[in-house]
């Protein structure tokens, strides 16, 4: 039996193709409804694995769920999607500067295991913002990838120095609210005590900053004794008032007076003994472990 052109001629449940082969039509049905099924199977174990979270009662915990999924969604977008959504988080803008409303969870540079963080997605920003000739946007300054708030950019290259300048002479006022656990002792305070880089020795040897006191006390008659610098420590001034406490956690307001590398965590596990809540890295020192609070 022949064929022309691109005529199939059936015959019961076979089939001829051009060039008289022969095939199975059951077959290809089979294999397709074989496939079919596979990939029901697939789709059904995924949602198994991942179940719907249930939406909380309570406003403030909605708030938070939404928050979590929120900075979950933006490690994984396409970066048109991520500067779409700082745009809408704009907070100031003149002919100088933007201000945006840096997302918790969001790296502000790219590094090993980063997928997207803010400096990849300013050139785009910049051009939704004045235009596709618009110059990329500048940084003027970091903030951890779990801190949230503000961060200053600027539209040109002068006035990121300038801002640059403000920051290095202690010209602008930055202040931190923060959730800690405990309670200090005292209700407002300074605390200066240098930092430094240390190599935490154990069966999970990892580097992490850590407090180098000036000052020792004597183990003879408890008495207070100044000690030589170390050569790596750097100078560290946080001031802190405790601006309203329950009975396992207080909410500190903190101004760093220094820009030292996680000042702000350190000063709070080691300066006061009270880390920040959800701040496993410094919750231990001899161990990378989640933070856990003894009820």
């Amino acid at each position: 039996m022949a064929a022309r052109g691109s005529a199939v001629c059936r015959l019961g449940s076979f089939a001829v193709k051009p060039g008289g082969r022969l095939f199975s039509q059951s077959q290809s049905v089979a294999a397709a409804c074989t496939a079919e099924q596979l990939a029901e199977k697939i789709r059904a174990q995924k949602q198994q694995k991942t179940p719907k979270q249930e939406v909380p009662k309570d406003p403030v915990l909605r708030r938070v769920q939404e928050l979590v999924q929120l900075t979950q969604q933006l490690q994984r977008v396409h970066p048109n999607v991520l500067a779409k959504a700082l745009k809408q988080g704009i907070l100031y803008q003149n002919k100088e500067i933007v201000v945006i409303n840096k997302p918790y969870g969001l790296p502000v540079h790219g590094g090993p295991g980063v997928k997207i963080c803010i400096t990849d997605v300013l050139p785009i920003l910049a051009k939704m913002l004045d235009g596709m000739n618009a110059k990329p946007l500048h940084l003027c300054h970091r903030l951890d990838k779990e801190t949230t708030g503000v961060m200053v950019l600027a539209r040109d290259q002068d006035t990121a120095d300038r801002i640059h300048h403000f920051f290095r002479t202690r010209q602008v006022e930055k202040k931190y609210w923060a959730i800690c656990i405990g309670e200090p002792e005292s209700p407002d305070g300074l605390v200066n005590i240098p930092i430094m880089e240390k190599e935490v020795e154990s069966h999970q040897s990892h580097f992490k900053m850590t407090v180098a006191p000036n000052y020792r006390v004597s183990h003879e008659d408890g008495k207070m004794f100044k000690i030589r610098q170390h050569r790596d420590a750097q100078k560290a001034v946080t001031r802190y008032r405790i601006l309203s406490s329950a009975s396992s956690c207080s909410l500190l307001e903190l101004q760093p007076v220094t820009g030292v590398k996680h000042q702000l965590r350190v000063h709070l596990a080691y300066g006061l003994g009270c880390p920040i809540l959800g701040d496993h890295k410094y919750s231990h020192w001899s161990k990378l472990a989640p933070q856990v609070r003894d009820t």
